[in-house]
């Protein structure tokens, strides 16, 4: 067989139930001029049995056998067997359009791109249901890619790492840039296909887009290859993902030009993986955190309109500002609800207590302080559920502007703003999450004659 053109690298582990549509849409591309590298990760369910099957009838087909090594050294595995121009990794579970390697190959040839990135339809594999991307995550953003056939981070330095999901599965490399670049998949069975392709994006000189949706992306399949990482293994593997990620870019000179980029990818996916915020990893997340994790990212230099939305904002802005246990405390209430918050929030503030000791803090407010509270929401009854269990600052007053509806929270009477003059503090501490409404309140406490540098958000 001749040299390809392209070389399709599929891993392949327990996909029987899919793996047969997935090569049938490979082999009915309309551009014929590949090879298929499947690398089974030791399959038992019989997709081994499939893949002879096809190699059998299609001589650009071949298999390699691994035991069980994960995605990633399947993935390394096809890459070092390529023998194509051009190299796509296609997942043995997802569904693929008959132009997606013409398509993509066309583009890549017509621009002189060094990678080609398209975009996917996503959607559920029970039900079938199509996922909106607003729901889901979106596989390509063409609204913040610059105007022009080809890019680089010199064109969007913060938003290189952002414009599409780290996944390998929607992009074609040329091959001898990847070779040349010395990158490959990390060994892990979680995130492992996020170092390779956000180094890679950095390095390129020229990335174009097709705004197709070339790939049926299935969600919920429980046997995928990565499908079975443990929840409490998760964690470690997110954090030294970017710690990793982070040290390359250094290496490579690219980090300082697109640490922007960079907290945003980092924040994003930090919000985005609630799964993995379990009980069972509080102190995994604390020993992150504690260790300079969140400067080290550089979550703390992002403006409020740098975010993805306001959810994203809130959720940061308290890590930084408050701590993780703010942090934990919001996705929790956010995942569970408020009854169940109540019941789970102990466990999380001991498990953070065991692995550290103290950890509660209001950012710009010492300890012992005294303070008054205003606001009676979400976040005010955190902060003085928090304080009254650690006795780290002392709290002379809790004011709210709808007082007379709220009567008394645990144990402690609200009261009106105007009556702060009553209150003797260090500091009042503003507990709302929206930038508006802490403004408003912000200036009608320097109306109550409180100095500004007493006022703390």
């Amino acid at each position: 067989m001749s040299k390809p053109r392209v070389s399709i690298v599929m891993p392949v582990y327990n996909a029987g139930i899919y793996l047969k549509d997935a090569i049938s849409d490979i082999l009915c591309q309309t551009f014929t001029d590949f090879e298929l590298i499947c690398v089974d990760d030791g399959s038992t369910d019989g997709s081994l049995e499939v893949l002879k099957f096809f190699a059998g009838k299609d001589e650009r087909i071949q298999i390699i056998s691994q035991s069980n090594m994960g995605a990633g050294i399947a993935r390394n595995m096809g890459l070092n067997a390529s023998n194509g121009e051009f190299i796509i990794f296609l997942d043995a579970d997802d569904r693929f359009s008959p132009g997606l390697i013409e398509t993509m190959y066309k583009r890549a040839f017509e621009t002189n791109a060094q990678i080609v990135v398209c975009d996917a339809l996503q959607f559920n594999s029970e039900s079938g249901e199509i996922y909106n991307p607003d729901d889901v995550g979106h596989i390509l953003r063409n609204d913040i890619t610059p105007d022009k056939d080809t890019f680089s981070y010199n064109d969007c330095p913060d938003d290189i790492y952002l414009f599409s999901a780290m996944t390998a599965w929607n992009k074609m490399y040329d091959l001898s840039f990847v070779r040349e670049a010395g990158v490959q998949f990390q060994s892990v069975p979680y995130f492992n296909d996020a170092y390779f392709v956000v180094i890679l994006m950095g390095m390129a000189e020229r990335i174009s887009t097709v705004s197709n949706q070339l790939i049926q992306y299935r969600l919920g399949n429980a046997s995928s290859i990565s499908w079975f990482v443990k929840k409490s293994e998760a964690p470690e593997y997110f954090f030294e993902l970017f710690i990793s990620m982070k040290d390359t870019l250094v290496k490579k000179g690219i980090f300082d030009a697109t640490k922007k980029a960079f907290a945003k990818l980092v924040a994003t996916n930090l919000c985005g993986h609630e799964r993995i915020i379990t009980e069972e990893n509080y102190k995994i997340f604390g020993k992150y955190f504690d260790n300079g994790f969140v400067k080290n990212m550089c979550l703390d230099i992002l403006e409020r309109d740098e975010f993805l939305n306001d959810t994203e904002y809130v959720d940061i802005s308290e890590l930084v500002n408050h701590g993780e246990l703010a942090f934990f405390a919001r996705i929790i209430h956010r995942l569970v609800g408020e009854a169940e918050y109540y019941k789970t929030m102990p466990k999380v503030r001991k498990n953070l207590t065991d692995s550290k000791g103290v950890f509660f803090s209001i950012s710009g407010v010492p300890d012992k302080s005294r303070i008054v509270i205003f606001g009676a929401g979400f976040r005010g009854r955190e902060i003085y559920r928090t304080n009254s269990e650690l006795n780290k600052y002392t709290v002379t007053g809790w004011l709210d502007s709808n007082a007379e509806h709220l009567g008394e929270i645990y144990g402690c009477i609200i009261k009106p703003p105007e009556q702060i003059i009553e209150c003797d503090y260090d500091y009042v501490v503003i507990a709302v999450d929206k930038l508006s409404v802490m403004q408003e309140i912000r200036e009608k406490l320097i109306a109550l004659d409180v100095s500004e540098n007493k006022i703390i958000w």
